[in-house]
């Protein structure tokens, strides 16, 4: 009981952007926090994942959580699935909302399914503008680590990478693991510019202008890490930034089921590219994105046909409410010659993790 209410008591503290976690040992849910020493850092410019196949695979459980502060790297013990499980509900009952879902009572064959590359003849997607202020598209931001030296930056004296992510709790952000780790040195991403960000900025387009944030900490999935491919289910990680992003609101995550995905198909992708589809360079806050379908919908992965570049990594899939409620579905993490690939957040382990990391955190 006494944890229960622990649970809480976070719970609520999520949303006012005020719990603490539980110090350099032990965090909010009494797992120990392993010190593995400094950090493995590297400086430069990340591509995103190609794949070569369709993943049909399903992921092992998660097996932890390595996480990103105070310089070191810390690695946690996965929370216990039923445990997991009251956190996320406690989550769901503190957000007092509740999603409408539309089965559509259609069943496809996963086999039979045609996808598509990430860009397939003219460039369907369409500058968001003026209207990037209002929801959902304001609680979508631009992910900046700054770069310099030809080293870093491909040839250039100064470059930055850019990804895009979700805010989903009052200052925590779901995005693309390989946005802040490189599995090639296997090592956090960090900015090598004195007196920027080491860890990165986020950018949101707020009501009266930019809001932006610094990263102070970061969580992966430790599947990314260990599962030696580059697999979009793997694909996902957490930012927790300095404080809330003032009039910025959260994307809810659904909780839709596989046949549900699978009757009713529509999505949305936004993100921030880094080149318009004209070949221009895009401008910061420059939002972009289309509406587009669903092509396959596995255990913790989707594929879609909505089109993406560089720059898109790291946003939402994500559909409308019939009342116009954004919810989250998946997170971009690349193209491929099969279909642009996501990490599932809808219903899954995925969706779990990111409720729990965010507790006391």
């Amino acid at each position: 009981m006494k944890k229960k209410i622990g649970i809480y008591t976070c719970m609520i503290a999520v949303f006012a952007g005020a719990c603490a976690g539980g110090g350099d040992s032990i965090d909010a849910h009494g797992r120990a926090l392993i010190d593995l020493g400094e950090a493995p850092r590297v400086s430069h410019l990340v591509s995103p994942p190609a794949y070569t196949e369709v993943d049909r695979e399903v992921a092992d459980e998660l097996a932890g959580v390595f996480i990103d502060q105070d310089g070191h790297e810390y690695y946690a013990e996965a929370l216990d699935g039923a445990l997991a499980e009251q956190i996320s509900d406690a989550f769901d009952r503190l957000a007092v909302h509740e999603e409408g879902l539309a089965t559509g009572g259609i069943s496809l064959v996963d086999e039979g399914e045609v996808t598509l590359p990430r860009v397939l003849g003219g460039d369907g997607r369409r500058a968001v503008g003026a209207a990037s202020n209002t929801s959902p598209f304001s609680s979508i931001g631009e992910y900046t680590i700054q770069l310099q030296g030809a080293a870093s930056c491909d040839g250039f004296a100064t470059c930055s990478m850019t990804c895009s992510g979700t805010l989903i709790g009052s200052r925590y952000v779901a995005l693309s693991a390989h946005c802040i780790y490189d599995r090639g040195p296997d090592a956090w991403i960090y900015s090598n510019v004195p007196g920027a960000p080491s860890r990165g900025t986020m950018c949101f387009n707020g009501p009266t202008g930019s809001v932006c944030r610094d990263v102070t900490s970061r969580k992966r999935s430790n599947g990314w890490r260990t599962s030696g491919t580059n697999r979009a289910r793997h694909d996902f990680g957490l930012l927790r930034l300095s404080s809330a992003p003032a009039g910025i609101p959260t994307m809810n995550m659904s909780s839709r089921s596989t046949s549900s995905l699978r009757g009713d198909r529509d999505v949305s992708q936004h993100g921030y590219p880094g080149t318009r589809p004209n070949g221009t360079q895009n401008q910061p806050l420059e939002l972009w994105g289309m509406d587009c379908r669903m092509t396959d919908v596995e255990a913790l992965s989707i594929t879609h046909n909505c089109d993406t570049t560089g720059g898109h990594s790291g946003g939402p899939v994500y559909y409308l409410s019939s009342g116009g409620t954004p919810w989250l579905i998946g997170i971009h993490s690349g193209g491929a010659a099969f279909g642009n690939g996501a990490a599932r957040v809808a219903g899954t382990s995925t969706r779990d993790w990111l409720v729990a990391e965010m507790v006391g955190w």
